[in-house]
């Protein structure tokens, strides 16, 4: 049995939903999902050989993970609404101020770290907690970075007329306006000396174009209070799922910042 790991978020859907079970048991394949903490978790353990990781655990881990070229999670050109700081205050007046970061996933906090260090020269205090929209209630800190659902939860607010008192920056945008570059979240790794079947590898190819092109399905099933369809269709179209070149020289990038960084 071959587990493959999927990101939990809506973003992640169209990589796997669609897969009946008759397929998955052609392929011998069992889909797991989680967060992306949750993912690497099981990736560590040795529980999951092959699926998504988020970019900076995959940067981490490169000795052992091989990237493929047939998935990620990326921008399109500026934003993608799921990777949001809310703010207090403007994000040039951030210097010295806490900032909470959530525990989900090391790549947006990463993201945010090199933002703010190599793009503002900004020295904020940085907090690290379970955070979700409750968080935007708290006075604890002066800015909160969101990221996946709990983050198009919020920017459904935003489009709502809400949250008119915090700034809000979506931090996809904020790489591309300072390096030219989409932003790659996520990216579909194999353990070293692991080799997925070209059979499935198609299937898993073949299933997301299938979602790609009738993403309304998708879109009409997750259509909710807390995300309308028009939310929805604009969100799937910031997303790219294919690793080219351009991307590839993101995740070089983001890498030599985070190592100056460190």
């Amino acid at each position: 049995m071959q587990k493959i790991g999927y990101i939990k978020y809506l973003n992640s859907q169209p990589l796997y939903v669609g897969l009946t079970l008759q397929e998955q048991l052609n392929n011998n394949l069992q889909i797991i999902t989680g967060n992306p903490r949750e993912l690497t978790q099981l990736f560590d353990s040795g529980e999951l050989d092959f699926g998504q990781m988020s970019t900076f655990s995959y940067l981490q881990r490169q000795k052992d993970f091989d990237c493929l070229d047939n998935f990620c999670i990326a921008s399109r050109k500026g934003g993608v609404d799921s990777v949001l700081l809310f703010s207090r205050k403007p994000i040039h007046d951030l210097d010295d101020e806490s900032i909470a970061l959530t525990l989900e996933s090391l790549t947006s906090a990463q993201l945010l770290k090199v933002l703010m260090a190599e793009k503002y020269k900004l020295k904020p205090t940085w907090i690290n907690e379970r955070v979700d929209l409750c968080s935007l209630e708290k006075e604890d800190f002066t800015a909160v970075l969101l990221i996946g659902d709990q983050a198009l939860a919020a920017e459904q607010q935003r489009f709502n007329g809400e949250l008119k008192n915090w700034f809000c920056y979506d931090l996809a945008s904020l790489w591309f306006e300072w390096t030219g570059l989409p932003f790659v979240f996520a990216v579909f790794v194999s353990r070293k000396g692991k080799m997925l079947n070209p059979d499935l590898m198609k299937t898993l190819s073949d299933n997301l174009q299938k979602n790609l092109k009738s993403i309304d399905s998708i879109i009409e099933s997750n259509a909710s209070s807390s995300y309308s369809k028009e939310l929805l269709r604009k969100y799937f179209g910031l997303l790219d799922y294919e690793l080219d070149e351009q991307k590839r020289e993101s995740i070089q990038k983001f890498k030599k910042l985070s190592i100056v960084l460190d």
